[in-house]
C-alpha cells in the first residue's frame, strides 16, 4: 500500500462479488464498506479472503465470482446447495461433500501466513479489524487473523463486524471505526 493510508480495516470476503459495482447491492457489509471508504480517505479497506489472502480495495471491482468451499465444516456452505436446490436436483436428495480437517487446517495456516505477511509490511499503521462473527463459531477470517498476529506479531484492534445479522451495520462501523 502506498503512504498515503495511516489505517488499514481488515474486513471479511462476502459471497457476492465483485464488491463494486451493482452487484454489491446485495451485500449489506460491502454496501457499508464503500460507503465509508468515501468518508474515511485515510484508511484503506482490506478483505481477508478464502483463497486469495489479502485483496486491497482497489482490486474489488476486478475479478470473478469465486469461493473456497473446502474451508467450510457445513455441507450446505461447501455444496452450494440447499436441502430444496438438491431436492430439486437431479440427485433428488442431499449428498454430503468431503470435507478434510487436516486439509483445512492447513489452508488456515498458509493463508494466515500470507495475511501476516502483509501485517508485517505495514507495520505503523493503524490496523482494525472488522473480521470476527458477533457470536457463534470464529470464521475462517478470524482464524486467519488469529495466525496472522502470532506470526508477525502486530497490533491488531479487533471488532465483530456487525452488531445484528440482517441489517446494515453501517451505522455501527461508523462508531467502530471512528472511536
Amino acid at each position: 500500500l502506498d503512504g498515503k493510508y495511516e489505517t488499514i480495516v481488515l474486513v471479511p470476503c462476502a459471497k457476492t462479488k465483485p464488491w463494486t459495482g451493482p452487484a454489491v447491492s446485495r451485500s449489506k457489509l460491502y454496501s457499508a464498506y464503500n460507503a465509508l471508504r468515501k468518508e474515511m480517505p485515510d484508511a484503506c479497506f482490506v478483505t481477508i479472503s478464502e483463497p486469495l489472502g489479502i485483496v486491497a480495495m482497489q482490486d474489488w471491482g476486478s475479478f470473478p465470482q469465486y469461493d473456497n468451499p473446502g474451508l467450510f465444516r457445513d455441507d450446505a456452505q461447501r455444496s452450494g446447495m440447499t436441502k430444496e436446490q438438491w431436492a430439486a436436483s437431479p440427485f433428488k436428495k442431499a449428498y454430503g461433500v468431503p470435507f478434510d480437517e487436516e486439509a483445512r487446517a492447513e489452508c488456515i495456516a498458509r493463508l494466515g501466513g500470507i495475511v501476516g505477511e502483509f501485517l508485517k509490511n505495514n507495520q505503523g499503521r493503524k490496523i482494525i479489524s472488522v473480521v470476527d462473527s458477533a457470536s457463534g463459531p470464529k470464521s475462517t477470517h478470524g482464524e486467519m487473523l488469529d495466525v496472522a498476529i502470532t506470526a508477525s506479531g502486530a497490533m491488531v484492534e479487533r471488532h465483530a463486524k456487525r452488531s445484528e445479522a440482517r441489517v446494515s451495520p453501517l451505522e455501527y462501523l461508523r462508531k467502530t471505526l471512528t472511536v
